[in-house]
């Protein structure tokens, strides 16, 4: 699938959700709902500094490091956000495994929090098999007893130098392999 082609599908299902969220009234502000950022996340490794996947799961070419016309790439961060018409700083990409794992360090955070037991601190490791395997890991830290904080707000992603620690590698898994796990999984369950 082409750049533009997917960048215009990310758009539409963004749009369908803020539709949604907009009749959902826990969810406003105010009557509002404030967009505050978009966050994609990719089915490859993502550079932590040119925010370019590096991984074969994107192979387009106009993903690559140089454009069709010899031209630095534009990261993945600044497409969303020009896609969005947001201020670049508002503009995120995410490699997969790590978005899970800030969702999954999220939900625990929240969890704890509503269960009055917010000060537990641990490492989350999600891991993430599709076309291939990824892992992120996300370290929370302890709230201060006493202080009404989230331990998610000390939370913090591991990405290493380049934006792969906690990465088992984004191996391809042919899909005979994946069809195999999946039945034995379903079987176990």
């Amino acid at each position: 699938m082409s750049r533009a082609r997917l960048l215009d599908r990310i758009v539409d299902l963004a749009t369908s959700v803020l539709i949604r969220a907009l009749h959902d009234e826990p969810v406003l502000l105010e009557c509002r709902l404030p967009l505050l950022g978009v966050v994609v996340a990719w089915p490859s490794p993502i550079n932590r500094w040119t925010k370019l996947p590096t991984g074969r799961t994107l192979s387009d070419d106009s993903w690559r490091n140089i454009d069709r016309n010899g031209n630095p790439a534009v990261g993945l961060d600044r497409l969303i956000a020009d896609r969005f018409k947001i201020e670049p700083s508002r503009g995120h990409a995410l490699n997969d495994a790590n978005a899970v794992a800030i969702a999954a360090a999220f939900d625990r955070c929240r969890r704890r929090s509503e269960h009055g037991d917010g000060r537990l601190g641990g490492a989350i490791i999600a891991l993430r098999i599709g076309g291939g395997l990824g892992a992120g890991t996300v370290i929370v830290g302890r709230s201060i007893q006493g202080r009404p904080r989230s331990p998610f707000l000390s939370a913090r992603l591991l990405e290493g130098a380049g934006g792969y620690a906690g990465e088992l590698g984004h191996w391809q898994v042919p899909q005979q392999d994946l069809d195999e796990f999946s039945a034995r999984a379903r079987r176990s369950w």
